[in-house]
């Protein structure tokens, strides 16, 4: 069992299960747009990465060598660094509603910040979907609509922190594919 944990904007934790018969690891790790693994003997069942690009995803994959100096299969896992701190981001909620009850049909949202995609959200099917949106404080933010069939249907609402609605998009009837920007200027996480 493989995982990252304490993921920063540079660093990230990662750790793994170790068995008595096993006495040391190899590791390797690649950030995504990279063909090169790099290569990382370690002595113990963790390490901590410095120095890594922030909003970047890594792969990172453990062989283990047991007593025989037989190598074992690669563990695999992935992670992406934060784009931000933690102690600069704020979860907001955006109440995504179809009046058909059909989903969106194909329709997206993708909220972007500093033009990196924070997330892509839809409904796949029904009348209404709900999620948690994590932003980094006093960054260019921007909501990009994808059309799909049906938009007249479709709606979406995104509240702050502290539930006050920041943003409403009425029932997409003529809309294009369009790009709103803004900052997202929220309150000191408690």
């Amino acid at each position: 069992n493989l995982s990252a944990e304490n993921i920063g904007t540079t660093s990230a934790d990662i750790y793994w299960g170790a068995y008595d018969n096993q006495t040391a690891w190899i590791m390797e790790y690649r950030e995504a747009n990279s063909t090169n693994w790099i290569t990382i003997p370690v002595s113990t069942n963790e390490y901590h990465f410095d120095n890594l690009n922030p909003s970047s995803l890594y792969y990172v994959r453990i062989a283990t060598y047991c007593d025989d100096d037989e190598q074992s299969l690669w563990s695999e896992t992935s992670f992406r660094t934060n784009i931000c701190e933690v102690s600069e981001q704020c979860t907001y909620l955006l109440v995504m509603n179809d009046s058909y009850g059909d989903g969106w049909n194909n329709a997206t949202l993708t909220i972007t910040q500093n033009d990196i995609p924070v997330g892509t959200y839809t409904i796949g099917n029904g009348y209404a979907a709900q999620a948690s949106v994590t932003l980094c404080n006093n960054m260019s933010t921007s909501l990009v609509w994808s059309m799909g069939g049906y938009d007249s249907e479709c709606s979406f609402f995104l509240y702050d922190p502290n539930g006050v609605e920041i943003y409403n998009s009425p029932y997409m009837s003529n809309i294009r594919p369009d790009r709103k920007s803004g900052s997202a200027g929220m309150p000191r996480p408690i």
